[in-house]
């Protein structure tokens, strides 16, 4: 914070001069769509259909579009952004309903459906013009020793430190991005009104977009794990050094590049339950419970946008998403329970026109909401992995297990003088998934679980230019969003009055409502600091640096504190 004050930036992002990110693009979606309603029998309705839609590639009117059709080999050439991977886009649905017993009060339902994302780019196309040579640019500059420069930048600065052009574009090789959904259920009329379903529910979606680096620095080492580029998920990961003269990306033809591509997957599956009563008596009610799982390998389309909390990553090793970052998706709620009610007073019969005006019409309504908390990462403030992509983002740290504390005995303890080959600067703990969640605002989880990812000290390699010695780190072994927030709940009640008004017609009303949000006036807590450790490379061994400060503590909250709103309506 004192440098940001001071105008001392480590890294400054700006567009390079000359650059053009005005695009005019142009592009035509067709469908085709064919459905038909079977009734099989009596008991049983089949459904089905099938959906063909393509689009024309998009063309930059102007002829600003430029692209690389191999990201390990090519430098840019100048051409429409994509190929047209739309024409085989078939999407077939299909779905049953069966009446069980034949008497109407128990039906089986399941459905399946292939569904194409076609033409929808997002931000893809304005992230695009942001970095594509020869028409636009990003320029990044960084600094060893961000207090020996001010801003404004000079000219001299410009040219003494820039470490040239950043390029982003999108994947040309992009495809179309896809939804598998399915579901079966079951549903029970029960008596009073009431009726029960349950069901589990399915999609798995495909060729989602994300963003990561098409050209990064390669691992030289996957430890035991065996074979070159493949990553260890449980254990040892790799090692970003590539020896003597430096650090080298795969594509010499250019530097590390921010990629739109369509590689990531998800998958959701939950187990749905709702009983639902129908108004009688004055009374409708709705439970629900939903136990799901919402899993993926990092989403969005612009950097650090993986989770909209603290330390969110996309991403960390771009040559297999799935072995490294697959995980908990950023709104992974796993338990959640909803439910609501309407209730009418009955209506109390009266002579005299005032007191029927105010006794009758009322009702009330109640919605209360349990669920749990949301997902997030344990991370280092710096890229101790010297990996780089995007431009060297934060890293995930290690989870201790007991092999790997008893490999790396402490020897010297918290405030001693740091002696032997591996100090320890806290004591460090085995990681227990039951015990690590605190529950407590001021450390929401025991950071004395991880530590930093082990590194060593090369003597013949180069690191961005600088002299060696230089450190040779690797990734943290700990999984992405393995620990969960504190939970939510909340309660919202309303009480209303209707009263006829019969000079404003049939309908006429006037309606009285008192609402409270958050009726009990419960304080849900936001997600945690989760920056554990700074991940410095003077620090070698696990254990050798000291936890950050405040790491796990909770400084905000979610949700609003209790509200109460009234209002008066007229009807007519």
């Amino acid at each position: 914070f004192a440098q940001f004050v001071q105008s001392q930036p480590s890294l400054v992002e700006f567009a390079t001069p000359g650059s053009n990110e005005n695009r005019f693009y142009t592009f035509n979606t067709i469908g085709l769509y064919g459905q038909d309603d079977w009734r099989a029998t009596s008991r049983l309705t089949v459904n089905l259909g099938l959906r063909y839609e393509f689009l024309t590639v998009p063309n930059e009117i102007n002829g600003r579009q430029s692209r690389v059709l191999n990201p390990y080999t090519d430098p840019f050439t100048v051409g429409p952004i994509m190929a047209n991977h739309t024409l085989h886009d078939f999407s077939p649905r299909v779905g049953l309903a069966y009446d069980l017993f034949g008497n109407g009060k128990t039906a089986l339902r399941a459905g399946f459906g292939m569904y194409y994302d076609v033409g929808n780019f997002g931000s893809s196309l304005q992230q695009d013009a942001i970095g594509t040579p020869p028409f636009s640019g990003l320029t990044d500059i960084y600094y060893a020793n961000p207090t020996t420069v001010q801003l404004p930048l000079t000219t001299a600065i410009l040219n003494t430190n820039s470490s040239g052009i950043t390029p982003q574009f999108i994947d040309y090789n992009v495809k179309s991005p896809y939804m598998l959904q399915y579901n079966a259920s079951v549903e029970q009329q029960l008596p009073w009104n009431m009726g029960l379903s349950v069901a589990f529910v399915g999609n798995h979606g495909v060729h989602l977009f994300t963003i990561t680096d098409s050209n990064p620095v390669l691992p030289t080492s996957t430890g035991p794990c065996g074979n070159p580029g493949s990553l260890c998920v449980n254990g040892v990961v790799p090692f970003w050094d590539t020896g003597s003269p430096k650090y080298v990306n795969v594509n010499p033809n250019m530097p590390s590049t921010i990629f739109l591509t369509t590689g990531a997957e998800s998958q959701y599956r939950a187990l749905q339950v709702l009983l639902n009563k129908r108004v009688s008596s004055g009374l409708e009610l709705a439970a629900s419970y939903t136990r799901s799982q919402t899993m993926d390998d990092t989403q969005g389309q612009a950097n650090v946008s993986d989770c909209n909390i603290a330390a969110g990553l996309q991403g960390v090793y771009p040559e297999n998403l799935r072995a490294a970052d697959w995980g908990p998706a950023c709104f992974n709620i796993p338990n959640n329970w909803v439910i609501t009610a309407l209730y009418h007073f009955p209506k109390i019969s009266s002579d005299r026109g005032f007191l029927s005006k105010a006794v009758n019409g009322w009702w009330m309504s109640s919605i209360v909401a349990i669920q749990s908390g949301q997902p997030f990462s344990v991370v280092t403030a710096l890229n101790r992995s010297n990996s780089g992509v995007l431009q060297g983002q934060n890293d995930r740290v290690n989870l201790n297990t007991a092999a790997f504390l008893a490999a790396n005995p402490c020897t010297s303890q918290p405030g001693q003088t740091p002696a032997g080959i591996n100090p320890c600067a806290y004591t460090p703990q085995v990681y227990d998934a039951k015990t690590v969640i605190t529950g407590n605002i001021n450390q929401w989880f025991n950071p004395a679980m991880f530590s930093i990812a082990p590194a060593t000290l090369s003597p013949t390699s180069e690191q961005g230019g600088a002299a060696c010695p230089c450190t040779i780190s690797q990734l943290g072994s700990s999984g992405r969003n393995i620990l969960t927030g504190p939970p939510t709940r909340n309660w919202d009640f309303s009480m209303v009055k209707d009263t006829k008004l019969g000079f404003l017609g049939e309908s006429g009303m006037l309606q009285f409502r008192a609402e409270v949000f958050n009726i009990l006036n419960h304080t849900n807590f936001a997600e945690p600091s989760s920056i554990a450790f700074t991940g410095a490379p003077t620090h070698l061994t696990p254990f050798s640096e000291s936890v950050k400060k405040g790491t796990g503590q909770i400084t905000a909250q979610q949700g609003l504190p209790r509200q109460i709103q009234l209002a008066l309506k007229i009807l007519f």
